[in-house]
């Protein structure tokens, strides 16, 4: 079974490796992930040089000024930036920045430092996070040795380090995708339905956010399609 010869692939994989030098090594490739996705983080601030960022920014501030229009596979991260922006309105109201709505929108207007930069750190914690999902992918199926290689190419990948630099949605679908997968591992290896409901939410997370995140659905129903029954169900091919 798959199972089977995925854990001597695992143990040949992760035997070298104790659970404290493991621990260690993904801790410097996140902290890596991380530095790497926010240095330099605030370019061009206050001025937009980017031609997607201003888009999710004005969606998130039509949501707040009570404007809603959903487009499918284009949305999703201005819900995120809507929560963000209500709660640096709640901040800047108590410690009297501003003292109601229009100043928020002035403010906005003279100097949106704020709001790029709140984005661009939702952004780049995404692109971090999706460094170690994929390290769980790699260590569930092949070992941590391999979950660590994928982790590391994953947080020095140049598009989706440069990407994580900017308020975009291909990081978050990106996120969205490799959730999916990694919740279907986890169902097949517990058998409980909850995981896989989790991966149904993931994957329409991952086409909220951009169309192309509806691809996540080909291998997840080919799995659900070639699962063997029992604890742990892998595709026939696999074993």
């Amino acid at each position: 079974m798959i199972d089977a010869a995925r854990h001597k692939v695992g143990d040949a994989g992760g035997r070298a490796l104790s659970n404290s030098m493991a621990s260690y090594f993904l801790a410097s490739i996140i902290c890596l992930a991380l530095f790497l996705r926010v240095w330099g983080i605030s370019f061009g601030l206050p001025y937009d040089f980017t031609p997607d960022e201003i888009h999710e920014i004005v969606r998130a501030l039509k949501l707040g000024a009570g404007e809603y229009s959903w487009t499918p596979g284009k949305g999703g991260l201005y819900y995120f930036l809507f929560v963000e922006y209500g709660l640096i309105y709640v901040f800047w109201r108590l410690s009297g920045q501003v003292s109601g709505p229009e100043d928020f929108a002035i403010l906005y207007l003279q100097d949106p430092t704020a709001f790029y930069l709140a984005g661009r750190l939702t952004v780049a914690v995404m692109g971090v996070l999706t460094c170690l999902i994929v390290f769980f992918i790699g260590s569930r199926l092949y070992g941590r040795r391999t979950g660590l290689i994928a982790a590391f190419l994953g947080t020095t990948a140049y598009f989706h380090t440069l990407w994580s630099h900017y308020i975009n949605v291909d990081i978050g679908m990106t996120l969205a995708f490799w959730c999916a997968i990694l919740s279907y591992l986890f169902f097949e290896q517990k058998s409980q339905y909850r995981w896989l409901i989790a991966s149904g939410v993931f994957a329409a997370a991952a086409f909220a956010f951009k169309l192309p995140g509806i691809f996540v659905l080909f291998p997840l129903v080919w799995l659900l399609a070639t699962r063997s029954p029992g604890p742990i169900g892998m595709p026939q091919e696999f074993r």
